[in-house]
C-alpha cells in the first residue's frame, strides 16, 4: 500500500488509514477510430455536469467535444491568436453554467467559450503582468474565481470574477512557496487549492484566499490531479490515489487497468472518471461505485 503523509510546518504525519474501498467498472465507451486518427498529442481532459468530455487536442491546437458515448458534437478552429484560435491549448475547466475555459499556452492567455464550444472572451496574461506569459493548468472555484498556474513565474494567478483584478499565490510572497515545477491545479468545493508538483512527488494545498495550508506527500510523481463528488483523485503514471480530506480511500479496479500505462490527465464527475492517456485510444471511461456488487454512488 502507498504510504501517504501530510506536512504541516515541520510535523509529517501519515494520514488516516481506514478500510473504505471505491470500485471502478470499466465502460464500454472508447474514442472512435475517427477521432484517433484525428488527435494529437491530447493534453486535458475536463467532464461537464452534462456526461460531456472536453479534450484539449494540444497537437491540433484545438478543443473537441464529445459526448457520453464518445462522439464527436463540436470542435474549435485550430491554429492562431485570434478569438477561438489556439496554440498549444494545455489544459480545460469549466464552471457550474458549462462556460468552458482553456489555458492557451503559446498565445498566453485564457479562452472562454460557451458549452458548445462558441468563442466568448479572452484574457491575456501580459494585461496583468508582463512577465506572465505561459498558462500551465486553470482551475475555478466555486464562487467563480478563476486561478491560472504559469509556469514561467512559477505563481497562481488569481482573477476576480466580473473586474480585471489579480493576486497571487506563491512565489516570493511572505509564506509562499515557489511553484516552479506544477503540473496541475484543481478547486474542491470550498474553494481550497490543490496543486501538484511531480519532481517533490507531492501535493500543495491552499485556501482560496493564497493561504499555504498542508503538503500531501506520495510516494509516486502527481502527475495531474482533479476534484470531483467529494473526493480528491491524483493520478500518477500508471496508479490512481483517492482521499477524502485525510483518509486514504483504497480504489478498486474491476477487470482490470485496461493496460492504462500513462495517465496525462483525469475528469471527475456525477459517478464517472475519465482517464487521457499517451496511448490510443486516449479515452477510457470508468463508473465508479461504493459497491463491488454494481453501480452505486
Amino acid at each position: 500500500m502507498l504510504g501517504i503523509y501530510i506536512s504541516m510546518g515541520i510535523s509529517v504525519f501519515a494520514a488516516d488509514e481506514t478500510r473504505l474501498n471505491i470500485w471502478l467498472f470499466s465502460s464500454p465507451s472508447n474514442t472512435s477510430q475517427v477521432l484517433q486518427r484525428e488527435l494529437r498529442r491530447p493534453q486535458a481532459v475536463e467532464m461537464d455536469n452534462r456526461g460531456n468530455i472536453f479534450i484539449a487536442d494540444t497537437g491540433n491546437d484545438r478543443l473537441v467535444k464529445l459526448d457520453g458515448q464518445l462522439n464527436r458534437i463540436a470542435v474549435t478552429s485550430g491554429w492562431g491568436s485570434e478569438r477561438d484560435l489556439m496554440n498549444s491549448p494545455s489544459d480545460i475547466t469549466c464552471d457550474a453554467g458549462l462556460n468552458i475555459y482553456a489555458a492557451d499556452y503559446q498565445n498566453g492567455r485564457i479562452v472562454r467559450f460557451d458549452n458548445d464550444l462558441n468563442y466568448l472572451w479572452s484574457a491575456n496574461l501580459s494585461s496583468f503582468d508582463e512577465q506572465w506569459e505561459y498558462p500551465l493548468s486553470i482551475a475555478l472555484s466555486p464562487w467563480g474565481e478563476l486561478f491560472i498556474l504559469e509556469e514561467n513565474m512559477g505563481r497562481v494567478i488569481k482573477l476576480e470574477p466580473l473586474s480585471s483584478s489579480s493576486s497571487v499565490i506563491g512565489g516570493n510572497r511572505p509564506a509562499g512557496k515557489s511553484l516552479f515545477g506544477g503540473k496541475r491545479i484543481a478547486s474542491d468545493d470550498d474553494g481550497n487549492l490543490f496543486i501538484s508538483l511531480p519532481g517533490d512527488s507531492s501535493v500543495l494545498k491552499y485556501d482560496v484566499y493564497g493561504n499555504f495550508i498542508k503538503r500531501l506527500e506520495f510516494n509516486i510523481k502527481p502527475l495531474t490531479l482533479d476534484f470531483g463528488d467529494g473526493y480528491l483523485w491524483v493520478a500518477g503514471e500508471d496508479e490512481l490515489i483517492c482521499l477524502k480530506d485525510t483518509v486514504r480511500i483504497a480504489v478498486n479496479w474491476i477487470d482490470d487497468k485496461l493496460t492504462i500505462h500513462k495517465i496525462i490527465d483525469i475528469a471527475v464527475n456525477m459517478g464517472k472518471l475519465v482517464i487521457l492517456t499517451d496511448e490510443k485510444p486516449y479515452i477510457r471511461q470508468f463508473l465508479v461505485s461504493k459497491s463491488p456488487s454494481g453501480i452505486e454512488w
